[in-house]
């Protein structure tokens, strides 16, 4: 299948392989991620055959991630 992205980037592995998928390109994938992205509506199906579905602002997750250093102090006296 082919899609255009939707999305500034999408990150997704397919056959054991990080792939990047930037807003605008078209790319051909396997029919079951395309499926998937459109489902999320993070992308649409060039041919117009799968539904591009609405994405979910709502559920967005974003992960955050606190860099800080673990530190001990030894106090020997």
């Amino acid at each position: 299948m082919k899609v255009k992205i939707k999305e500034e980037a999408i990150k997704h592995e397919i056959d054991g392989v990080l792939n990047v998928f930037l807003k605008d390109e078209e790319r051909a994938v396997p029919d079951d991620v395309g499926a998937y992205f459109c489902k999320h509506g993070w992308a649409e199906d060039v041919s117009g055959s799968v539904e591009t579905g609405v994405r979910d602002t709502d559920s967005n997750v974003g992960l955050a991630v606190d860099n800080t250093a673990s530190a001990v102090e030894v106090d020997n006296g």
